[in-house]
């Protein structure tokens, strides 16, 4: 296809996401379904399109002063630094395909308008709705927390020590450009893709069939080995879903011990046996009956897991189009689910024990918020000393030889727990906070 019918078809793609309220993943789901032509590189061309202008909506409307679906695409084009605006024209110009382009006047206002000038929110690409609470927690870095939000991702690796050794996995995985992160140990990254290419696929890998990776972001990773799990403790992953950190639980326990995986919502548990046995996992009963089988487990627990659900703000980078989607009313359910569902797995912790509660989140009422009222409930838990276990659980036991601690990046640290994010850790952002059952 050509860059002018790529062009028609995000167009098409975008009209089709604002007109029925569809995700980016059905409307271009659908759209591959009734353009079966479509070679796989202009999927993902066409792909990379429409999610960045997911990705920059906000800023794109404001430089080029339209809303118009043709111009945000024609931005989300723009906006990739490979391509400048005299290249695309000389592409188009000549093209009776294109039905319009951008006029004099929008090439005029795209060349000379400054995102510095813009309000904070389209700075950022946030909504503006929730900019209060996003400044509660990213404070002064919150414009340059925005962009990082809305860049495209890496794609993270965490090697199943289970099965494998990162000098391993790395070996093997050389010719797609998966590279050791310096500063932690077991996780390997494939840098962004830029332009209209596409990840190769890791899952076809030898490596991946062998259970010798997972993908899994940085962010997730580093939430799960904050836990501090060890052998032989008695472990209940509450929300466990596909079961991602289920199964890094498992490594860090070395398989000994117990992991009993939970979630309310049996469907999602579906993926986590075919997981389990690619892992090599053996430790880990998983609960498909309702809350009432785990009662035998009440007040036994070393560690409670929790991976609340929630708005999914910190993954906006990889699923940009949920941030325009979500609203006040979403975040207030979201925020009610957490508090029920943190009072139901605080009674398996026992006296001594922690619970562990983590969010995808970076919106104050769904983090700090949430734990600051669950201890105001909650007497017989007190906060731990977050800024220990980030020493003793990331920085000294991922020391490698030519790295000295102050390049480990930092978290930021508050009240009630630690937030990961992509402009200050280069990972998605997370909420973790660990609480201990007095004895």
């Amino acid at each position: 296809m050509r860059l002018s019918e790529r062009l028609q078809a995000a167009i098409d793609i975008l009209n089709d996401v604002e007109q029925n309220s569809h995700p980016v993943s059905k409307a271009l789901k659908n759209w591959g379904v009734s353009h079966r032509f479509a070679g796989s590189g202009d999927r993902t061309a066409i792909g990379n399109i429409v999610y960045d202008a997911m990705r920059y909506r906000s800023s794109i409307a404001w430089r080029m002063q339209s809303e118009s679906v043709n111009d945000i695409i024609y931005g989300a084009l723009l906006c990739d630094r490979s391509i400048d605006i005299a290249t695309v024209r000389e592409s188009l110009i000549n093209d009776s395909f294109v039905s319009s382009w951008l006029n004099d006047k929008r090439q005029f206002v795209w060349q000379n308008r400054h995102l510095a000038d813009a309000p904070i929110h389209i700075q950022a690409d946030v909504p503006q709705w929730c900019l209060a609470s996003l400044e509660k927690v990213l404070g002064a870095d919150l414009i340059e927390e925005g962009k990082a939000l809305a860049a495209r991702s890496p794609l993270d690796l965490r090697v199943n020590t289970l099965k494998a050794t990162s000098e391993k996995v790395a070996k093997v995985l050389i010719d797609i450009g998966a590279v050791p992160v310096k500063w932690y140990k077991d996780a390997l990254r494939v840098a962004a893709v830029g332009g209209l290419r596409r990840y190769l696929n890791v899952q076809i890998e030898p490596a991946f069939q062998k259970g010798w990776f997972e993908i899994q972001d940085l962010g997730s990773q580093i939430a799960t080995h904050l836990c501090r799990a060890r052998p032989g403790m008695q472990i209940m992953d509450y929300c466990a879903g596909a079961g991602g950190k289920t199964i890094a639980l498992a490594a860090d326990m070395k398989n000994r011990g117990q992991i009993h995986a939970y979630d309310v919502k049996k469907l999602r548990l579906a993926p986590i046996f075919a997981r389990l046995r690619r892992a090599g996992v053996r430790n880990t009963q998983v609960y498909t009956t309702n809350i009432h089988a785990l009662t035998a487990l009440s007040g036994h627990m070393d560690i409670v897991v929790v991976d609340a659900p929630c708005t999914g703000s910190g993954t906006w980078r990889r699923r940009p189009d949920i941030k325009w989607r979500l609203t006040a009313s979403q975040l207030r359910r979201c925020v009610e689910e957490q508090r029920v569902v943190l009072d139901k797995a605080a009674v398996f912790v026992r006296q001594g024990g922690r619970l562990v509660y983590i969010t995808c989140s970076l919106l104050f009422e769904e983090n700090d918020g949430q734990i600051r009222n669950f201890l105001a409930h909650n007497t017989a838990f007190q906060m731990c000393n977050m800024s220990r276990f980030w020493f003793e659980s990331i920085v000294r036991e991922n020391q490698v030889s030519d790295l000295t601690s102050e390049q480990v990046p930092m978290p930021r640290f508050s009240k009630y727990g630690l937030v990961l994010s992509p402009f200050v850790t280069d990972t998605d952002g997370f909420f973790v906070s660990i609480m201990e059952k007095r004895s």
